[in-house]
């Protein structure tokens, strides 16, 4: 399967691409086995959420600057 049809936006993607239009994804994505080990890891995931909300927070406000 192509990536772009993958996952539960392959329908917008492709109706875009149909349309000719621009695109882009952005995901924020967990580790599924993560606490499953001997140490604690609170802190750490959430520090590592926080700063990939940040990230994110600058792709999207570099994205939708005024032009």
């Amino acid at each position: 399967m192509p990536p772009w049809r993958a996952g539960p936006n392959g329908r917008n993607c492709s109706s875009m691409r149909e349309l000719d239009g621009n695109y882009a994804c952005l995901s924020l994505l967990v580790n599924c086995a993560a606490g499953r080990g001997e140490k604690p890891i609170h802190e750490p995931v959430e520090s590592s959420t926080l700063t990939a909300r940040m990230q994110a927070r600058q792709v999207l406000k570099q994205f939708f600057r005024p032009r």
